[in-house]
Parts: structure tokens; C-alpha cells; sequence
């Protein structure tokens, strides 16, 4: 993966590097737990002294048993480990029912007289806590994931029917059930999550779908706060000056803003503007970057929250701002205003936020996917370059390694070229569907399809407003 960026998505690269701190964080808590460990083993009393000089023991207990420290843990192994443990272990949710002072013990103490052991806290006073519990399942773990199909998208329906069982939560069991009629040596998947795009699936798992374009296929991003501000400043230049600050006050009730000037929606004071033109607050991070995902066939919703608010008209300023503040002077036990679905914009507003959705997406899109491949790559022999690996091919390429004389030095040359030639064909097929991702949603924001379908952008800015 090194040989690759920056040609890479952005994407990519931020759930390597997510990945990697998730892995060193698990390292050092495993290497320090194993360094506390003792190992009790069987020797014969002849033995024993013996050992102690010569294994390094650190102390004995009944005869015929001694202590030794675990060997270091290396990172190589927790990483062999870790991988398999990810990639193949299932998370279930598993609700308990407790009750206050539980934990140490309080109010617990079993009532003798009920057969069920039914304990004294009343039943009405006790709360259900949702548990994970991560387990090896045998024969589940076996099963391959089968993605669902991007909506719209003909290659996608036709080589991602889905899973062929999914898992149903019946008791205190969970049962895997066919999703459809499974003929004989067919295979049986399921689904490591629907929602996993390309780059979760090839860190944790191992893989790319191919096609990479599905259900899950998404593109994550960021803007830095301040440019944004500043686009969206251009956006209201005409602004008066309660109408800006009404809107400031719900750009950043929306999430943006926080960096520049931090206060609550119903106070009045003036804003600060520095020579750029942007406000500015001392103490503030002006490099605070807002981070965005974009997902195949998906409307961008959090983008279009913030734009419909920027794009809105001075009067639907201050009926959202009017709004917001009853919601916020409404008592603990009352529903929010914002509940029940009060924004309507005019279908220019929503034109105009849709229309500037697509310019920020044009803005970002470049950076977003990457540039394009060009496979340079050394093919495994080190011969030409037109017979690289391709990773369909992994298997038998790596057997082949194997099974050749070589020395340790073509032997390494080999697996480094193979590696990078799988790595480079994960990077290109998350790169196609990072650029699929933006080809379908490109529609979705014409001009033509704004007018006939916009009010999705309502309900982005009554998203955004409630989001905080």
C-alpha cells in the first residue's frame, strides 16, 4: 500500500491510518497483559534445579510445578491474531437486565422464600443495559459476504443479489435464515454489514467486491470550516446584518461555525471579523476540517443540511431562527419544536442548495477519488510490467512462490512485488467506486431534478438543525 498513495482516495488512506492506530492501541494492551503472565508447567522434582538456573525460573510453587514469564509478544503475532480475530469474529448485542448498585453488590442479595430466585430490587426499578459480546462461531465463520446491489445501478443488482442468509434474533438464540430458494453446492453467504464500504472491507477482511460498486460503496472527505465559511459568505453577501447572524447562529446549531465563534443561539453580541473576512474567536482552532460521507445512489444529506441553511432566503432565516429558539426554550418533558417537521423552504432555496451541493462536491471530487491509476507495477518474476499480478490470480501466484527454488533474495523481491501488485488493484477498485459514487449522485442534484423532487433538502436542514 506504501508503493501507492497519493494516488489513492482520501478515503482510503484515512481508514489505513484508523486501522493502524486500532491495531497499535490493541498491541500495546495485549504485550502488556502477556508481560504480566506466568506460565505454571510439570517438571520432575530431579529436574528443578536444573531449571532454575538454566530457563530462567522466577519462582516455584507445589513441587513438581514451576513459573516462567510468557515470552514478549511481537507485533508480528498480534497481528497474525488480531487479523483473524477481526476479520472472523461476530459482535452480538445481548441485552441483560440489571439493577442500581449491582456492580458491588447492593440490593441483590437473593430472597430465600422465592423459589426463582427472584432477588428483592423490584422488577419495576430495574433497567435493561445492552452488552457486546464478540465470539468465533463455527461454521458462520466460514461464510463469505455477499453485498447488497447500489440501488439503480444494472451491474450492481446483477452481481450482488445479496446475502443468501441473514441472521434473526429469536430468544436468546440467533438463527441464520435463507433469504432465497439455495440450490445444491451453492454457495451460502451472508453479510459482515451492508453498509461496510470498499476500504473497511479490504482493511478488516481482505477484500474488495467486485464489481466495488454496492450498497455500501461511499466516499468520505473533509473541508476545512474556514473555506467553507467563506464560500458560504459569499453565498450571503447580501445579507443584512441580524439576517447573517441569525444564519451563523444555525450554521452552527448545524455543526459549523464552532471554530470561529462559540456561543449560544440566543445570545445578541456583535460578531468579530478578522481581515479575511472570516470571525474569528481567540483560543480558536482555524484548522478544524468537517468531515463528510458521500454514498452511492445516497442523497448528501449532511452537505445539503448545511447548504439549504446557507441558501435560504432572509425571511426563512428568521422563521428558522425564530423556531429554533422556541425549541430551545421548550421544557425537558416537551417535544422540540423541530420534532414536527416545520421546515419548508420555497423551491428556490431548495434549488439554489442543491445547485451548491454540486459545486462543493465538484470542488472536492479530484481530491476525493485520487488520480488514476496507471499500472506501472513489476510483474512477480520481474519481468514485464504487462504481466503483473492481478489479484484474481493471488492464490496461484503465491503457491507458485512457494513451490519455485529460489533464494532468499528473489524470494523476497517476489513478495514485494506481489503485495503491491495486490494492493494496487484494491486502491484501483476503490478509486472506481469512489468515481461511481460521485456519477450517481451527480443527478440527483441537476437543476431539472430539483424542481420535480427537492424536498429531501427540507428535510436535510431539519436533520441538521436537530442534529446538536
Amino acid at each position: 500500500f506504501n508503493d501507492i498513495p497519493p494516488a489513492t482516495p482520501l478515503s482510503l488512506i484515512d481508514e489505513t491510518d484508523d486501522a493502524r492506530v486500532d491495531l497499535f492501541l490493541a498491541w500495546d494492551v495485549a504485550a502488556a497483559v502477556v508481560d504480566r503472565l506466568v506460565i505454571s508447567t510439570e517438571v520432575s522434582t530431579d529436574d528443578r534445579e536444573e531449571n532454575n538456573a538454566v530457563t530462567g525460573l522466577i519462582g516455584t510453587t507445589e513441587v513438581g510445578t514451576e513459573n516462567k514469564k510468557a515470552k514478549e509478544l511481537t507485533l508480528d503475532e498480534f497481528t497474525w491474531a488480531w487479523a483473524s480475530v477481526r476479520s472472523r469474529a461476530i459482535t452480538f448485542r445481548v441485552q441483560a437486565v440489571s439493577a442500581e448498585g449491582e456492580d458491588n453488590g447492593e440490593n441483590m442479595e437473593t430472597n430465600e422464600d422465592n423459589s426463582e430466585g427472584e432477588t428483592k430490587k423490584n422488577i419495576s426499578e430495574r433497567k435493561t443495559v445492552t452488552l457486546a459480546r464478540r465470539c468465533l462461531v463455527p461454521v458462520v465463520d466460514m461464510m463469505n459476504h455477499a453485498c447488497e446491489a447500489c440501488p439503480g445501478d444494472a451491474d450492481s443488482e446483477h452481481h450482488h443479489p445479496g446475502p443468501a442468509v441473514r441472521e434473526v434474533a429469536v430468544a436468546n438464540t440467533v438463527e441464520w435464515r435463507a433469504t432465497r430458494d439455495i440450490k445444491k453446492n451453492q454457495e451460502v453467504t451472508w453479510t459482515y454489514g451492508a453498509d461496510l464500504s470498499n476500504e473497511r472491507l479490504w482493511l478488516y477482511y481482505g477484500f474488495c467486491p467486485d464489481p466495488p460498486v454496492h450498497k455500501g460503496t461511499s466516499v468520505t472527505f473533509s473541508f476545512l470550516e474556514k473555506a467553507l465559511l467563506v464560500g458560504i459568505q459569499t453565498v450571503c453577501k447580501d445579507d443584512a446584518v441580524d439576517v447573517y447572524e441569525k444564519r451563523l447562529a444555525l450554521l452552527q446549531k448545524a455543526g459549523v461555525g464552532f471554530s470561529v465563534q462559540k456561543r449560544k443561539i440566543s445570545d445578541q453580541e456583535s460578531l468579530e471579523t478578522s481581515e479575511d473576512g472570516c470571525e474569528s474567536a481567540e483560543g480558536n482552532d482555524e484548522n478544524r476540517a468537517l468531515q463528510f460521507t458521500a454514498s452511492c445512489a445516497s442523497q448528501p444529506t449532511a452537505l445539503a443540511g448545511i447548504a439549504g441553511i446557507a441558501c435560504c432566503d432572509a425571511g426563512e432565516v428568521s422563521a428558522l431562527y425564530e423556531t429554533l429558539r422556541r425549541d430551545e426554550d421548550a421544557t425537558a418533558q416537551s417535544v422540540g419544536t423541530f420534532g414536527k417537521r416545520t421546515v419548508t423552504l420555497s423551491p428556490e432555496s431548495r434549488r439554489r442548495a442543491g445547485r451548491y451541493v454540486a459545486f462543493l462536491l465538484g470542488q472536492i471530487e479530484s481530491t476525493a477519488v485520487g488520480e488514476e491509476l496507471v499500472d506501472d507495477r513489476v510483474a512477480v518474476d520481474g519481468s514485464s510490467d504487462n504481466t503483473a499480478v492481478d489479484s484474481s490470480d493471488t492464490t496461484t501466484a503465491i503457491a507458485n512462490s512457494h513451490n519455485r527454488v529460489t533464494t532468499s533474495d528473489e524470494n523476497s523481491v517476489t513478495k514485494r512485488a506481489l503485495s503491491r501488485s495486490i494492493a494496487f488493484q484494491f486502491a484501483k477498485s476503490t478509486r472506481q467506486g469512489a468515481v461511481a459514487t460521485f456519477q450517481s449522485i451527480a443527478p440527483m442534484l441537476e437543476n431539472e431534478t430539483l424542481l420535480a423532487n427537492d424536498d429531501w433538502i427540507d428535510q436535510a436542514v431539519e436533520t441538521a438543525l436537530m442534529c446538536r
